[in-house]
């Protein structure tokens, strides 16, 4: 159905008022944001496992060059070898019963066998020892000792370096210290301080001589307690670093990759880091305070700077944040990077140079972080919990997109600057004040760019402009005069002028606000009209909106052209109805470089139709055979997807019911319409689709459920 319906029309409107202007009171922050570089450490892949198991370790253990995952309990008597491939991936997942469930388990290379053996505890068996496999794969036991305490923790170094591993014992329940090594083909003892009780214990130079001495925690008087090695196998009392905290996760790190070991441990939400230096002194300590409460976590190069960093894990919330090292004994605000339910144990997983992340959930999920190095056709990204609206932006001017988005989690607007490639190299993180849904990015100057954050129906505007060049962030908050439908952004002269279509006490109106050296200024244009169900904005020379609105039992489709104290209405196309539909959604879009496209979309419970405006045609069309395929709680989005075909526009598109990325074809001049679907995708919030160098097309898309921004390439 067609209808040439043109013509200004004065029915609409009382006569034009003056436009007001006033200086608005605005709340001014400034800060400093922090640039981290998480230089491409960032992809996430998920491989099934064996549920019921709670902790992991790694090691080559059939000696292929590609690193195993073995999976363990305290709980139950086996043990999984789940077999690492190319690309980090799993096979041939391997289970066998063991005598007794493990506490902990250390990999140690055996060079004389070349082959991997593992160190042992059993708490609930009151064993420890080592165990290996045989040629054939199959579980046997090297050798074991038997306690009259609860052996827990193991810690692994060579105390007289003869070449061969000694074994540090401790534990909550076990008495004192105990060093296992070989003598005569079997494990032998050798007793610490039998008098005191060790929650932690590591091997660590701490004399600076070469010989591995000890660092444990001691629970009766809470100290760090050191005791020298004096290379005959004989261990001495020294010095207490620490006194007075309770210690967990003890271990040993050089972190500023000065040959000298450092002691990390945490204490409640909290990392302490005692450096070690070569006069032995042990007396500079730094606290790096976290969010959440470490009680796994992992210490390596993961961006590739050359400088470690943390990942831990609290098995409580179900969260893993990263913390990269910055050089000079300091670290960036840590990075909460997932939150799954269940999540409880995380160890390195070395792959070539690169270190990656491997982590255990009580599904029996493996997830596998590393270190993009090209885009792949497909990705995971992790960099948030609840990512939700994202939009694209030129850092640099470049021409390679780059990220922003909003994550609902700790409602905070992050933003990813990627390298010539892609990759995502330098992350933000800017807190907001408010819940929001939509952004709009000033996207002018190569270096300073304005984001503009609100939600349909709330008043708020959050305004963060960013300079790269300095990290500075100034955050103001405007406060419209209604209910925001959509907004605007143009620079004029050099000034950032911002246009809002809201509504107030029914009726539609439009303010300009003008950000200048002194603060914001703002008009508001005369009142638009009434009985408005749905609006948007389109900036050229001056603002122009396009509206639905219902009128004696018809829908009317008017553009309004707001011109300096002036206002002209067109009235393009009316639709008799007995029932006012939904309104999904409506988009401007440039179909070519002479008119306007404007593209309706509707559904009710009985049909499916859109209507295309552009200039004098008004075309309806409900060749669409689809019911009820949008949620009617959700504004959809439509973005424009490249054709080779003449006269075909096409516009990408997700279904919410159907979950699955849809491209909507418009031909003829409207006249004609088709939905094709082109990809199954679960669970979408917000995407666009973006050109990366190689002329390669990404469609990006969020997935605030299951915490991740995924990468799919359109070929």
């Amino acid at each position: 159905m067609m209808k040439l319906l043109k013509g200004e029309n004065t029915d609409f409107k009382h006569e034009a008022r003056r436009i007001s202007l006033a200086i608005l009171w605005v709340l001014f922050l400034n800060s400093a944001f922090a640039q981290v570089p998480i230089n491409g450490f960032c992809q996430l892949n998920s491989f099934p496992a064996f549920p019921g198991f709670s902790s992991l370790t790694v090691a080559d253990v059939n000696n292929d060059s590609f690193q195993d995952i073995i999976l363990y309990s305290s709980l139950h008597k086996s043990f999984v070898v789940a077999e690492g491939i190319l690309d980090s991936g799993f096979t041939n997942y391997k289970n066998s019963s063991v005598p007794f469930p493990f506490s902990n388990i250390y990999p140690v290379y055996n060079k004389a066998g070349k082959s991997i053996q593992f160190a042992f505890t059993s708490r609930k068996n009151r064993i420890a020892g080592l165990f290996g496999f045989s040629k054939n794969g199959r579980f046997k036991i090297i050798s074991k000792l038997e306690f009259n305490s609860f052996p827990e923790n193991i810690s692994v170094g060579d105390i007289n370096n003869d070449g061969n591993s000694e074994y540090l014992i401790s534990g909550s329940g076990f008495n004192g210290l105990s060093i296992l090594h070989f003598k005569n083909g079997r494990l032998v003892e050798s007793k610490i301080d039998v008098n005191s009780s060790y929650g932690e214990a590591v091997f660590a130079d701490i004399s600076n001589d070469g010989y591995q001495d000890i660092a444990a925690f001691n629970l009766f008087d809470n100290s760090l307690d050191i005791f020298y090695n004096d290379g005959e196998d004989n261990f001495e009392y020294i010095r207490s670093l620490t006194h007075g905290i309770n210690i967990e996760n003890l271990k040993t790190v050089d972190f500023d990759n000065n040959n000298y070991d450092d002691l990390i441990y945490s204490v409640k939400n909290s990392f302490e880091i005692i450096f070690g230096d070569f006069q032995s002194y042990y007396d500079s300590t730094i606290v790096i305070n976290l969010q959440y409460v470490p009680h796994r976590y992992a210490v390596a190069d993961f961006n590739g700077d050359n400088l470690n960093d943390i990942a831990y894990v609290d098995t409580v919330q179900g969260l893993l944040s990263v913390i990269f090292g910055k050089g000079s004994n300091q670290f960036h605000p840590e990075i909460i990077y997932m939150k799954e339910k269940g999540l409880i144990d995380i160890h390195l997983f070395k792959s070539g140079e690169n270190n990656r992340l491997a982590l255990l959930n009580k599904k029996g999920e493996i997830n596998i972080i590393s270190k993009l190095s090209s885009l792949p056709d497909e990705a995971k990204l992790i960099f948030s919990v609840q990512p939700f609206t994202i939009k694209s932006f030129d850092y640099g001017n470049d021409r390679v997109p780059d990220f922003c988005y909003i994550d609902k989690f700790s409602n905070s607007l992050h933003i990813l600057i990627n390298n010539s490639s892609g990759i995502p190299s330098y992350y933000y993180s800017v807190t907001l004040s408010n819940d929001h849904e939509w952004i709009v990015v000033d996207d002018t100057m190569p270096f300073q760019k304005g984001f503009y954050c609100y939600s349909a129906g709330s008043k708020m505007l959050e305004i963060i402009n960013l300079d790269f060049t300095t990290n500075e962030a100034k955050t103001y908050q405007l406060y419209t005069p209604g209910d925001i439908e959509d907004l605007k952004i143009k620079r004029i002269d050099g000034l950032v002028h911002i246009y809002v279509v809201y509504q107030k006490d029914n009726f539609l109106n439009v303010g300009e606000y003008e950000h200048n050296n002194f603060g914001f200024t703002f008009k508001e244009y005369p009142n638009i009209d009434i009985q408005v169900i749905s609006a948007q904005l389109l900036i050229t020379d001056h603002p122009e909106v396009y509206y639905w609105k219902t009128e004696n039992g018809s829908l009317q489709f008017i553009k309004a052209d707001l011109i300096s104290d002036a206002e002209k209405f067109d009235l393009l196309g009316n639709i008799n109805m007995k029932n006012k539909p939904a309104i999904n959604s409506i988009t401007q879009y440039q179909m070519d470089f002479e008119k306007q496209l404007n593209l309706t979309l509707f559904s009710s419970d009985k049909n499916f139709f859109t209507v295309v405006s552009k200039g004098t045609m008004f075309n309806i069309s409900n060749s669409i055979d689809k019911k009820n395929i949008f949620n009617q709680n959700k504004k959809n989005k439509l973005i424009y997807y490249e054709s080779n075909q003449k006269n075909v526009q096409n516009l990408l598109m997700y279904l919410r019911n159907e979950q699955s990325f849809n491209l909507l074809e418009i031909k003829r001049k409207g006249k004609s319409i088709a939905l094709t679907k082109l990809i199954d995708a679960g669970n979408v919030e917000d995407f666009i689709l973006q050109k990366f160098p190689l002329n390669k097309n990404y469609l990006i898309y969020t997935q605030k459920s299951e915490g991740f921004i995924s990468l799919r390439r359109l070929k």
